[in-house]
């Protein structure tokens, strides 16, 4: 819904990712909806929420700021992980979304590109991140389904979204980081673009 750009937080120097929502009413909604969330969720293993500002061009949300890049980067260079980096990154990945849905929130979004990395030496710390899309659920509830597609199960694709949905997805960059492709990528015919 909007762009991210590196900034610093004034009172410490720090660096922090500010996500500039657009300021269609929209993209404020969502926005509001995303600070309110990742205020709730805060976890070692999930991107800290550091402000909320309001500007002339919308709605600024700054978060910690992760300069290993994303691990869809990381596949994108290296194509798979080794043993001990994966077991790194789903544990954490696992901590963070058991953590969500402790908390009756549902990410609906998980995929390489939302898993941020903090440092990538010796093993990966990750963060799990972008609560754009995500939603409160009732435990054994539903609700509407978004997301991308290579990492949505099939009752998400017809509309229908639960926990199960981001264990799923979990899933799916399990298998992407020990094979190199995405679950359906080989099936589909579609090869991995090279940066």
């Amino acid at each position: 819904f909007g762009l991210v750009r590196r900034g610093v937080v004034r009172a410490s120097g720090v660096a922090c990712a500010v996500k500039v929502a657009a300021q269609a009413l929209s993209g404020a909604a969502l926005a509001a909806t995303e600070a309110s969330l990742a205020d709730r969720l805060q976890h070692e293993c999930v991107c800290r929420l550091v402000a909320v500002l309001l500007r002339p061009e919308g709605m600024c949300i700054a978060f910690e700021y992760c300069g290993g890049g994303d691990l869809a980067g990381l596949l994108g260079d290296r194509g798979t992980l080794g043993l001990n980096e994966i077991r790194a990154c789903m544990e954490q990945l696992f901590r963070a979304v058991a953590h969500l849905h402790k908390l009756c929130v549902v990410h609906r979004d998980i995929k390489p590109a939302n898993v941020l990395l903090k440092d990538i030496a010796p093993l990966p710390v990750l963060r799990l991140a972008d609560f754009g899309l995500a939603v409160e659920c009732a435990r054994g509830g539903s609700v509407s389904g978004s997301g991308t597609f290579p990492y949505m199960p099939p009752e998400q694709l017809w509309g229908a979204c639960n926990e199960a949905c981001d264990v799923w997805a979990c899933g799916c960059i399990l298998f992407e980081c020990s094979v190199g492709e995405t679950l359906f990528q080989r099936l589909l015919g579609v090869r991995r673009r090279k940066p």
